[in-house]
């Protein structure tokens, strides 16, 4: 066998080849699509929290009208901490210490 012989051979089939690969190809195209549907799961949560309380009585009023979860967080040692947090604490909003946290000295 000379060299174009298998040059002849290796052409046929790689060309069979070709030709099954297209007919696949083909088949896998016009089959019929299934649609998966997928549904977004949602697992986030949001905190909402209102800062530096304990000022004043001026926001227990804002509150009546609201629904939703809230923390407030209350400054300690000022004139109205302990008369808001009691309030909140009774109407049901979460309660945490806003802590500040300066330094006695500042550093140079």
């Amino acid at each position: 066998m000379n060299k174009y012989e298998r040059y002849r051979i290796a052409i046929w089939i790689l060309s069979f080849v070709v030709f099954i690969q297209s007919i696949l190809l083909i088949i896998l195209i016009s089959r019929p699509k299934k649609v998966i549907k997928v549904h977004a799961v949602i697992k986030g949560k949001i905190a909402i929290v209102i800062d530096d309380w304990g000022y004043n009585l001026d926001n227990l009023e804002i509150l009546e009208g609201l629904r939703y979860p809230l923390t407030t967080a209350i400054l300690p040692n000022l004139k109205y901490s302990l008369i808001l947090s009691d309030e909140l604490d009774k109407r049901g909003f979460e309660v945490i210490l806003h802590l500040p946290m300066e330094p006695q000295e500042k550093l140079k």
